[in-house]
Order: structure tokens, then sequence, then C-alpha cells
């Protein structure tokens, strides 16, 4: 495809991109601060323009209105670079999680990308990765009716880090955003990215309108994968690992004769061990991203639903802080929306 791209940032997540964008588009340039990234970049990309700096990119004549824009540095750099890259005139840009490290610097991306004609996307790439619709496709094969409570536990997995992305399926399986959180979350410098973030564990339990929760308990004391389980009316379902699902029910005879909700039996007969049907892969979801960013039509997950699952990461983070629960979604200009935080 002809066009340009800039990747900014070119830590693990920066090279994925490089990778995908130098098989998409004619002219690619990557930026990173740092010496060895950049000699990292010119070996893996001989073929991109490497710099430093937007500026250089300035002084080399690069046409920035004729690119696309990924912005893959840490969470706290991104509202900035945002900002930077749209006042060289990008108009289209690609954004990894979290959108911004604060609700409020998120509001003023989202307000420029509503009023100003840029296109964002948010790289929360399981939206675009057909896995809901597959489950759900499952459950009704199954009969089982609509998912009550997800319940995900685990070891050093990040609340934000990756519990953005754990709301944000949550979300789209209930069909509906969090009214409350209230958590335990609390942040060590443990964060493998940067000595500067922090890696936030605890428990977070979301409540939604219609009475539903989501809770995720992650402890920075260990280092097991996480278990993720979606409890039903009458069956449970555990997603498992490369897409694939283990759905139980209970037995039927028992139901019938003891049908009450308080009447609890285990659910052992085995309805569906299988991969989700039509789950894509990762470079194929985020391929379906910048199709709909080099259409101008974000559609699937807009720049306002990264802003509630921002909010609903950052809440918990602020329950947290203030030992109280907090209502959702956060006011961006209240104290708790223009608190920043060392997430990405």
């Amino acid at each position: 495809m002809s066009g340009s791209a800039v990747v900014i940032g070119f830590g693990s997540i920066g090279r994925y991109h490089s990778g995908l964008v130098g098989q998409r588009y004619d002219n690619v340039a990557i930026v990173d601060f740092d010496p060895e990234a950049r000699n990292a970049a010119s070996a893996l990309h001989p073929n991109a323009m490497i710099a430093g700096s937007l500026d250089e990119l300035d002084k080399r004549g690069w046409e920035w209105n004729q690119s696309l824009g990924i912005i893959a540095s840490w969470g706290p750099d991104h509202a900035s670079t945002f900002f930077d890259l749209v006042s060289r005139g990008v108009m289209r840009l690609l954004c990894e999680k979290p959108l911004a490290n604060s609700i409020s610097l998120a509001a003023e991306m989202v307000d420029v990308a509503c009023g100003d004609s840029v296109t964002l996307g948010i790289h929360h790439h399981r939206r675009y990765s057909g896995l809901v619709t597959g489950m759900r496709s499952l459950a009704n094969k199954l009969a089982i009716g609509d998912p009550q409570a997800v319940y995900i536990t685990g070891g050093a997995s990040g609340l934000v880090t990756n519990g953005i992305h754990h709301i944000d399926w949550i979300v789209e399986l209930f069909g509906e955003w969090p009214e409350l959180v209230i958590s335990t979350a609390r942040g060590e410098k443990i964060n493998p990215r940067s000595p500067e973030l922090q890696f936030y564990g605890g428990t977070a339990a979301w409540m939604f309108p219609s009475g539903r929760e989501a809770t995720i308990s992650f402890s920075n004391r260990s280092s097991v994968s996480p278990k993720i389980i979606i409890y039903y009316r009458d069956a449970i379902a555990e997603l498992l690992d490369n897409s694939e699902i283990e759905i139980n029910l209970r037995d039927e005879a028992s139901i019938k004769k003891h049908p009450l909700v308080t009447r609890t039996g285990v659910a052992m007969v085995l309805g569906q061990r299988a991969q989700i049907p039509g789950v894509l892969k990762l470079e194929e979801a985020t391929s379906r991203l910048l199709d709909e960013i080099d259409l101008d039509r974000v559609k699937v997950f807009t720049p306002y639903d990264a802003q509630l699952a921002l909010g609903a990461c950052i809440g918990a983070l602020t329950s947290g802080l203030t030992h109280s629960a907090i209502h959702l979604p956060i006011d961006p200009e209240s104290e708790d929306g223009t608190r920043e935080w060392p997430i990405s």
C-alpha cells in the first residue's frame, strides 16, 4: 500500500508495529531517543528512516500530512506525542493502550479527534479479533444464556498493563460499561518496561448497571499466569491459552429437581472444549484497526471507548489510593480526573 508511517518508540510494541507497517506502507520512519534502540531499528529495517526525535525528522523533510502516526512509547508520553504529531499535520493516528495516563489528558485527545478531523484508533486489539463474537456463538449453541460474572485471578500481570484489555472485552461481553469500582490496587516499582513506571497489583471489582460484576485479582507476589472464569446461570466457562475455551454445565436433572439459583451444584458436564470460532491472529486484528484508520472511520472501538476503558482502570487505581468506591465514568475535570499515573 502506498503512503507513509511514523512509529514513535522501538520497544517490543514498537518493533511489532514497525514490522507490520513495513509491509503495508512505502515509506516508514522510526523514532526513538535511545541510541541502542535506533541501532536495532536500523538493523531490522534498513530501508526505514531512523531518527532520535520528531525535530530530527523535521530537518530531514519528512512529509507529516501524508503519514500515519503510531504512538508506541510509554503511557505517560502518549498525550504529548499525540499533540506533537497533530501540530505537524498528522491526521491519522494509532495509539497504544492506555490512551493516556490521566482521564483529563485522554479527554483532550478525544476532543481533538472528534473536532479536528483527526482519525484516532487505539490498539485494543481484542475488540478487533472476534473473541467475544466467537464466545457468544458457542454459548448460544449450548443455550446457556447470558454471562453473569467474570473472575480473573493470577500473578503479576498488571491491573492496567493487561487489566485494561480484560475489562474491555468484559464490557463487550456484558454489553455495558461499569458504573462503580472498588479495589485494593497498589503500585510497585517492578515494571520491566521502565523504572519510571509502576506495576499495579491487587483486587478490583467493577459493578455494572445490570447487577453483574467483574473481578480482577493480580498478585505481584506470584508469577503464575492468569486464570479466566466466566459464570453463567448454570454453566462455567474458562478461557484457555491460544483462544481455546472450555465450557462445563450443571447436570440438567439436578437443576430440574432444585431449580432455585440458591441451590448450587458443580458444573461438571463437559459442554465444549474447542478453539473459539473466528478469532483472528494479532496481526490480522491490528490490520483491521489500520484499515479503519486509513478509511477515516474508526467504528469498532472509538476514542471515547478507549477513554472509558482507561477510566475503568484509573478508577481502580484511585479506589486503591483513596480506600473508597469510585463512581464511573470519572469527570475529566475532577481531582481524580486530572491525577496522572505512572502507567503503561
